[in-house]
């Protein structure tokens, strides 16, 4: 099986993902810089071996100018959403705190297997 070398091209990846296990044979074609594929039915598929210069940003700053709002967003939104359920577990705490029933009852569901009278 020809696609599973160490040192796999862009194009192979392309045509798995297209074709899966209907692949029987590829080869690389060194003058179109692609791969080509020999397909179960009897037909071929080629996929380009190299990926868009232009699609990978230049640095991390780009990303972060580009995708920077939306992730200062989320990470207010989960902040919230942590202090949130803090708020509330503290609250409940404060409430079952002074009661000793509640407390005893937390106490029991906390450790199901502790052993009672040793």
């Amino acid at each position: 099986m020809s696609f599973l070398r160490s040192r796999q091209h862009v194009g192979q990846d392309i045509l798995l993902a297209r074709h899966g296990n209907h692949i029987c044979a590829t080869r690389y074609d060194r003058r179109r810089n692609c791969i080509v594929a020999r397909l179960d039915d009897g037909t071929f598929d080629m996929a380009p071996n190299v990926i868009a210069v232009g699609a990978v940003p230049a640095r991390i700053s780009a990303v972060l100018r580009e995708d920077g709002p939306f992730l200062a967003r989320m990470c207010a939104v989960y902040l919230v959403f942590a202090l949130l359920v803090s708020a509330v577990a503290f609250t409940v705490m404060g409430w079952a705190g002074g009661d000793l029933a509640a407390a005893s009852l937390i106490e029991a569901y906390r450790d199901p297997y502790q052993v009672i009278g040793n």
